[in-house]
């Protein structure tokens, strides 16, 4: 019986009141996990992803999934709203003084699956604002919790292993004052703060409980859950139950963890109806060294050559190649797909799926894949793809390397530092080297000649009708504004924003 039929079948026999039973929709986002950190990715290596392993090969599994920016916020943005940074003003990363987030007049897959009649929460990472109109509960979550941006951007009690070390909130001095470091991490349930500094250790169990009992909160409505793991992003914490890694040490125990608090979550929810999809914002952070993981074969090996780092921050495949896989069994088969895909298709496939509508009001950067995915055939991916650059290297507003289809057209190199290499400086490239990715996946050996100017200029060709159609869009503008007032504070009569639960002594 064919994956349509099955799916026929399915929706047959889970109607409530003649209305189709909309599938659970479980959204997995790893936080600088590697394309070569997903076990599947590298069978001939141990792995520290069983669950998620599990997942992938009964699944159907991306080997060349892209996210829509090599940096956090950025690339979250274009996640839930399948649009790059151009249309949604969003180019760099949000932090604790950030004024401004994610604009009002852009619509989140939270927005669009909750008027379809979802529920919707959101754990972990945000990193899209938190002042009024930013927050998680001001674009379409019900329910949110977690710390709302990357564990770097402020301290805990203990500190985790962070390269340099990173300071704990609190260090005795020899007169036996005490000395504050910067903001405490903060824990967010919905709009309240829970604890301030949070444990990091404590995390997993957390994220865990509160995602679990979310799930089982309603049976009688499809629920959409965003899980944005705080795993593997530095600083790096674990439990006590996650000391016994695979091949490695902290940073392969804290992959361990996230696998556990996935297996969790996926038990709860079940996978007869929930459509589990995963994937990565951004590949490693090739300079904390052995706290960063793996990009697999996309070494970037032209720019290591010539300094600097080739994977989070930059265009370069171990940059924005992440490791991707949807289940949803019974619907989708087991396989695995070498297409072009992005995290910008997540909103279009999903709303497809789900018989959700997409605001007409805006351009969309994403495909919608559910037919193939439907049918079982082979899905034939974006003909091209645009790799936006980190706004600290190179432009604000610039695309710094272009898909077409193996190939590939870089615009921009160095001005990232990798594990012990100084940061070169940023270079542009005119016209751009082109590497054929299905001969030279390391990006070793940039072409010469013909085969070079064509690409060039067909990725030329492509960056000129996305301005375009950039400059036809409805597009959207950041408050970048930055002011420490808007700090999330627990209590500011400790001083420094503990929570009076929270205060070491």
């Amino acid at each position: 019986m064919s994956s349509l039929a099955l799916l026929l079948l399915f929706l047959a026999a889970n109607t409530i009141d003649g209305a189709r039973d909309k599938p659970n929709i479980l959204l997995l986002l790893a936080d600088d996990m590697g394309w070569g950190d997903l076990g599947v990715n590298l069978p001939h290596l141990p792995s520290n992803t069983p669950f998620l392993d599990k997942l992938a090969n009964s699944g159907i599994r991306f080997q060349d999934f892209h996210s829509g920016s090599s940096v956090c916020t950025p690339s979250r943005s274009a996640l839930l709203t399948g649009r790059l940074g151009q249309r949604t003003g969003v180019l760099d990363n949000f932090g604790p003084d950030s004024v401004g987030g994610l604009p009002d007049t852009e619509i989140t897959l939270a927005k669009i699956l909750k008027e379809a009649g979802y529920r919707t929460a959101a754990i972990g990472k945000w990193h899209l604002g938190l002042t009024q109109g930013h927050h998680p509960l001001d674009h379409g979550f019900d329910r949110y919790f977690g710390v709302p941006y990357s564990l770097d951007m402020g301290c805990s009690v203990p500190p985790g292993l962070d390269m340099p070390p990173k300071r704990s909130c609190r260090r005795n001095l020899n007169n036996g004052s005490k000395e504050f470091s910067n903001t405490p991490l903060p824990l967010y349930k919905d709009r309240d703060i829970l604890h301030q500094p949070v444990k990091l250790a404590d995390l997993a169990q957390l994220y865990a409980e509160f995602g679990t009992n979310y799930i089982n909160e309603d049976k009688n409505k499809p629920f959409f859950l965003l899980v944005a793991f705080s795993h593997v992003h530095v600083p790096l914490a674990h439990g006590n139950n996650f000391s016994n890694a695979t091949n490695g040490g902290v940073f392969e125990n804290c992959l361990r963890e996230m696998d556990w608090i996935a297996e969790e979550l996926v038990r709860a929810a079940g996978l007869e109806n929930t459509l589990i999809w995963f994937l990565s914002d951004n590949g490693p952070w090739q300079s904390k060294c052995s706290l960063a993981g793996s990009a697999g074969p996309y070494k970037g090996v032209w720019q290591q050559y010539n300094g600097g780092g080739s994977a989070k921050r930059t265009v370069w495949e171990g940059g924005h190649r992440v490791p991707a896989f949807i289940n949803w069994a019974p619907v989708i088969k087991s396989t695995v797909s070498s297409a072009l895909l992005s995290a910008l298709d997540v909103v279009p496939t999903i709303s497809s799926l789900t018989g959700a509508k997409l605001p007409s009001h805006h351009f969309y950067d994403g495909l919608d894949i559910s037919t193939d995915l439907l049918q079982g055939h082979s899905i034939d991916g974006h003909q091209v793809l645009l790799h936006p650059s980190n706004a600290h290297v190179g432009h604000w507003d610039d695309i710094g390397a272009v898909r077409v289809r193996h190939m590939k057209a870089v615009f921009h190199s160095g001005g990232v530092a990798g594990c012990g290499l100084p940061e070169p400086p940023f270079r542009f490239h005119y016209p751009p080297l082109v590497f054929d990715l299905a001969m030279d996946p390391e990006e070793r050996f940039p072409l010469h000649g013909t085969r070079r100017f064509k690409v060039a200029e067909r990725a030329l060709q492509v960056l000129h009708e996305y301005l375009n159609s950039v400059q036809k869009d409805n597009t959207s503008v950041v408050d970048t504004r930055t002011d420490p007032a808007v700090r999330p504070c627990c209590s500011h009569y400790l001083g420094n924003c503990f929570c009076p639960w929270d205060e070491p002594n």
